[in-house]
């Protein structure tokens, strides 16, 4: 049968907030294939940026689940947040990067990089390699050099954030 959209979730940040399969189905005719970012199977209802893969760094895109199985939400949809989470630290600390909107003048107080992005612990603990690189790339990308004056300037993970989500301030 042609692929069509099934359903649509949002990825939650928090420790406890987990995501269920609480959409029946005709399981005997139909296969439900998640994924994160965009539709494996190319519905012919969705925009064509939710039928592209999108392009991020190789370390981040690695936290990737990829497409998994419906009834495998639960534990994929755990992936999904921790790979969101990277995903969302890399595009504030490269947002005044070439090829942004912006290509030049992005220094100083002219800069659009918040100066605290602190994300859950729960979430950093899973990404392995990946939170070490974030971390070596926020030495760069602060503004002032914080990393290196403060734990808590910069980025840094909190585990007070577990049952709330990324924050960040400018």
């Amino acid at each position: 049968m042609q692929p069509e959209k099934f359903d649509e979730k949002s990825i939650p940040l928090v420790v406890n907030k987990v995501l269920e399969p609480d959409k029946s189905y005709n399981t005997v005719n139909c296969e439900v294939v998640c994924a994160v970012d965009y539709y494996p199977g190319n519905p012919t209802d969705s925009s064509p940026e939710e039928k592209t893969k999108p392009a991020v760094a190789s370390n981040i895109a690695s936290l990737d689940p990829g497409e998994f199985q419906y009834k495998q939400i639960s534990s994929s949809g755990k992936k999904a947040s921790v790979y969101k989470t990277a995903l969302l630290a890399y595009e504030l600390m490269t947002v005044d990067d070439r090829g942004c909107e912006v290509d030049e003048g992005n220094e100083g107080y002219k800069r659009v990089i918040p100066t605290t992005l602190i994300l859950p612990k729960w979430a950093t603990d899973k990404m392995g390699d990946v939170w070490s690189d974030l971390k070596a790339l926020a030495v760069k990308q602060f503004p002032y050099r914080f990393q290196k004056q403060s734990q808590f300037s910069g980025l840094s993970h909190d585990p007070l954030l577990d049952e709330k989500g990324l924050h960040f301030n400018y």
